[in-house]
């Protein structure tokens, strides 16, 4: 399964072709449906809640902050700060789009891209399994409400093992068969991938440390705050989710 980027095959012919070689049913296109699948309903299940905790930071923004029951609104303390230097992306490519190149490696990004139309299909099929969720609520609605809202919508604890599963599946595949895991354009539009080539500053100073030099800025990151309910046993819900 050496990788070439664009197949003249369809994502099943492909796999058909994978299992002849193995002498046996590998579930490669199997486990691409399924974890294409599986996250289209974490993401109906994921939007919800996001939207429903948008509403709780704005009653903690408008100072509303009782959340009944012994439990506060409130605000993480501010991450470090801390400054590192890098070259941007950006600066390279216009330089020299062949140093650019040179300064990719892969890294982790699972994606598993149906055409547009089966998207749309199975956008549709994970609202209807995922069923019925609560409201999004109205900012006017009392703290306590908003906050039970955003606990009734469902963990998705289970999905996201068996999407952790089938990623591990499909890595073990991509060892077996030889499979760099960087992405497999199908000519019926799937696309599969395990990596995905990025921009490294640090590959860029290994390759040129003179001109990483030249080029590098100095960037602050940190500084984050999370607004969280509070209660005597600690924190109940935050804005990461579950």
């Amino acid at each position: 399964m050496t990788h070439n980027g664009k197949r003249i095959e369809t994502l099943m012919a492909f796999s058909r072709s994978l299992d002849a070689h193995a002498g046996t049913s590998v579930g490669f296109v199997d486990a691409v449906v399924e974890l294409a699948a599986v996250r289209a309903r974490k993401a109906v299940i994921d939007a919800r809640r996001k939207q429903i905790f948008e509403v709780v930071r704005v009653k903690f923004e408008r100072g509303d902050l009782v959340a009944g029951e012994g439990r506060m609104l409130a605000q993480t303390e501010p991450t470090p700060v801390v400054t590192t230097r890098a070259v941007p992306a950006d600066v390279v490519k216009k330089r020299s789009l062949v140093l650019w190149e040179s300064a990719r490696v892969a890294k982790l990004f699972v994606q598993v891209k149906p055409p547009k139309l089966l998207a749309s299909s199975m956008a549709n099929e994970a609202v209807q399994a995922v069923g019925a969720l609560p409201p999004v609520p109205d900012a006017r609605r009392a703290v306590h409400d908003v906050v039970a809202l955003y606990e009734a919508v469902p963990p998705t604890t289970e999905l996201r093992a068996r999407e952790k599963s089938l990623v591990e599946r499909l890595r073990l595949i991509g060892a077996t068969y030889g499979w760099d895991g960087l992405p497999l354009e199908f000519s019926d539009k799937w696309t599969v991938g395990l990596d995905r080539l990025e921009f490294s500053s640090d590959r860029l100073r290994e390759i040129d440390p003179r001109l990483w030099d030249a080029l590098a800025v100095e960037k602050p990151t940190g500084g984050f705050q999370r607004v969280y309910v509070h209660k005597a046993e600690g924190i109940e819900l935050d804005d990461d989710g579950e």
